[in-house]
């Protein structure tokens, strides 16, 4: 062939194969959608009872599932609060079994009362669970954390300490422990309704009590009054999530909007770097109140649910998904979520897959009362910003105790669990369903294209 063959040839080649990077470019940042749909994975004949307001918690190191609830479709308090269900993932018959319920000592509540019960749940490095508890607020002295401890089968209250520098006017939560999650390094952190951060380093035998509201202060005194609601402290921390690149700590408040821990709770920070500037480009951030969810992208992004801000758009929309970008100090408004589709402090739990697919559940109707699509139920994202609803596989409507009508009843503690990129969802029906991520088929086809153009460039 003559030089001016091969070089029509070449210039083909470097065609085909830029187009194959553009394609795979578009395959890999913008394909928020997911082939393929849950499928039911266990129900209340493997064993366990259904309630609102599930929790699921599972341990990667043993393979064991955790389920919990709050309270019944009726709104009424189980029989013995604090029941708490194990299974293990390789047992093919998906038989769960109640654990023993020594040393779990909830008062039994009377009346139509949902509160104390298991509000939240995760486990530590050998596999036990640790749930947090709500209670009214009038009963502050009782215990809201536990942990069981599988040598004894019994469950045992964590030693509390708070850490120094704090106030702690108390070392229990007034109200509930709204939220647990742990580390690639064991550490368990939790969050407290109305206040404080709680931290444990040996597993949940011992919490150190943690007052981000004077570390705040400490370290960026102009900060309060927060701009959320006119308050000079955090209030309760409805969210909390870690980085497990950075070993960040990330917290969403009641009155401050979001902050964060750069060394393991030591010093805390806004995530607004610019927060005495009214027109910071994080200003949602900083005026966010009541931010419940909080969820961390593959790549280092923080996702947080919370109000609008001030001056925030859509301005018809009360309670949203913002995309946070600590490095380019950016805060985006999500893309996707149908306005005024989120209730109050109901996402409370994002989760990210091992290869970065996020998903969250809007606590609102996926099916109507007539059979037909809602705008709610679970959605799902590839980068935080853009998200697309997902519950094919999951048909089920029913009316939760709140009166929202959701086929699911999540409300204020999530029914998410991860493993890997297999995702586990529970409904308030008493119904858990899988869903695996499938790996990404359509870039390696690419990169096989890539890699064969590249050899007859060579040629």
């Amino acid at each position: 062939m003559s030089r001016c063959g091969n070089s029509v040839r070449h210039r083909c080649a470097f065609s085909q194969l830029a187009i194959a990077f553009t394609l795979l470019g578009a395959h890999t940042t913008l394909g928020a959608g997911l082939p393929g749909q849950w499928t039911l994975w266990a129900d209340t004949s493997h064993g366990y009872v259904s309630g609102n307001y599930p929790c699921l918690a599972i341990s990667p190191a043993t393979h064991e599932m955790y389920e919990s609830f709050q309270f019944n479709g009726s709104g009424t308090p189980i029989g013995s609060p604090g029941k708490v269900w194990r299974v293990d993932l390789t047992d093919p018959t998906r038989a769960f079994s109640l654990l023993p319920q020594t040393g779990f000592a909830l008062p039994p509540v009377g009346g139509t009362n949902p509160q104390m019960n298991v509000f939240t749940m995760t486990v530590n490095a050998a596999g036990e669970p640790i749930v947090g508890c709500i209670s009214p607020a009038t009963t502050n002295t009782n215990d809201k954390i536990y942990r069981y401890d599988k040598a004894s089968q019994t469950w045992k209250v964590p030693t509390l300490s708070v850490a120094p520098g704090g106030q702690v006017p108390a070392l229990m939560p007034n109200a509930a422990m709204y939220n647990l999650v742990n580390t690639p390094d064991g550490t368990i952190w939790g969050g407290a309704q109305f206040s404080n951060v709680y931290k444990s380093t040996d597993g949940g035998k011992s919490f150190s009590i943690i007052d981000e509201t004077t570390y705040l202060k400490q370290t960026d005194p102009g900060y309060f009054p927060s701009v959320a609601n006119g308050q000079s402290y955090a209030g309760a921390v409805y969210g909390i999530n870690v980085d497990p690149t950075t070993g960040r700590v990330y917290i969403g408040t009641e009155s401050a909007g979001g902050l964060y821990s750069p060394d393991g709770g030591t010093t805390w920070h806004p995530v607004d770097n610019d927060y005495t500037n009214p027109n910071s480009a994080m200003a949602r951030i900083t005026n966010a109140g009541n931010v419940s969810g909080v969820g961390i992208t593959k790549d280092g992004k923080v996702v947080y649910e919370g109000t609008h801000g001030q001056g925030a758009s859509p301005v018809d929309d009360n309670i949203h998904l913002w995309l946070v970008d600590p490095v380019a100090h950016t805060v985006q408004s999500a893309q996707g979520i149908p306005a005024n589709m989120l209730g109050g402090q109901s996402v409370d739990q994002i989760v990210t897959t091992a290869s970065g697919q996020m998903f969250f559940q809007s606590n609102t109707a996926a099916h109507n009362p007539d059979g037909s699509n809602g705008i709610g139920g679970i959605y799902t994202s590839s980068d935080g910003l853009n998200w697309t609803q997902f519950n094919a596989g999951i048909n089920e409507t029913i009316t939760n105790a709140r009166g929202f009508f959701d086929f699911n009843g999540k409300g204020a503690t999530g029914s998410f669990a991860v493993l890997g990129d297999q995702v586990f969802y529970e409904t308030s029906n008493g119904k858990i369903f899988t869903y695996t991520v499938p790996e990404p088929a359509h870039a390696m086809t690419w990169l096989v294209s890539c890699a064969i153009l590249a050899r007859r460039y060579r040629r």
